[in-house]
């Protein structure tokens, strides 16, 4: 069975977060550079890339969580840096309030959104409504041409109860330390034809209600087996890669 809460807790403690905004990247040709807006990474290791664009270009038509996207399926390939991305599990491009995730290559069009099923919505509003400490303030804002600026404005949004957004959803649900080591230990693999494959949230949250279920027991008048159950699967969901991930 899966570890329980309590370990996967514990394991998440034992490790090292840490996240950098803007981290300089030289490419393989040895002058040109990229700027990742973040990288997560855990135990010196960047398992995290994320994306992040303004919420409105002044283009009504474009898409500016397919814009973040792009960087991310560019910055992979041989020409760029794909040495950073030998290492990410997690990739997300946001934007206002919106968001999508991935692994490293995967296609413009399996980008996803997720949905949670298991964190309860009262985590996820005390997530975004948590004030940072002094000492996390300035390291935020210290150092910045527009510190006082930002602080001022970021004050101004915690100085009421914030509503909860999709993209807040996201970042909790796959970013929380617990389910990014989670996501990356159980729910990413690896296909000879299509590279990387990272769960959609059906299919992790199958997964561990299908072993909670056969985990359990008949009583010994009823013979003692495994309880059976069924997963309903529409055409090309991924019932082969739920096998796998099982």
């Amino acid at each position: 069975p899966l570890p329980s809460a309590q370990s996967l807790n514990a394991e998440a403690s034992a490790n090292r977060f840490v996240i950098t905004e803007e981290m300089d990247v030289l490419c393989t040709d040895g002058v040109t550079r990229r700027r990742p807006d973040m990288v997560g990474f855990v135990n010196g290791l960047p398992l995290v890339v994320i994306e992040a664009k303004k919420p409105a270009s002044g283009n009504p038509t474009k898409d500016m969580v397919l814009e973040g996207i792009s960087p991310n399926i560019r910055n992979p390939k041989h020409d760029e840096i794909p040495h950073l991305f030998a290492y990410s599990q997690l990739l997300l491009s946001i934007s206002g309030t919106d968001g999508k995730y991935a692994t490293t290559k995967t296609p413009d069009t399996f980008w996803q959104r997720w949905r949670e099923e298991e964190l309860d919505s009262s985590y996820i509003t005390a997530c975004k409504n948590t004030i940072p400490s002094a000492e996390e303030q300035n390291t935020l804002f210290a150092g910045r041409e527009n510190g006082n600026a930002m602080q001022d404005f970021f004050r101004s949004l915690w100085s009421k109860p914030m509503q909860v957004t999709e993209q807040d959803s996201l970042l909790a649900s796959l970013c929380s330390k617990r389910r990014l080591l989670e996501l990356t230990r159980y729910f990413i693999l690896f296909d000879r034809k299509k590279g990387k494959i990272i769960a959609r949230y059906p299919q992790m949250f199958g997964v561990k209600k299908l072993i909670e279920r056969v985990d359990q027991r008949k009583s010994e008048r009823e013979g003692g087996g495994r309880q059976g159950g069924v997963i309903w699967h529409t055409t090309g969901s991924g019932k082969s890669m739920t096998m796998v991930f099982l």
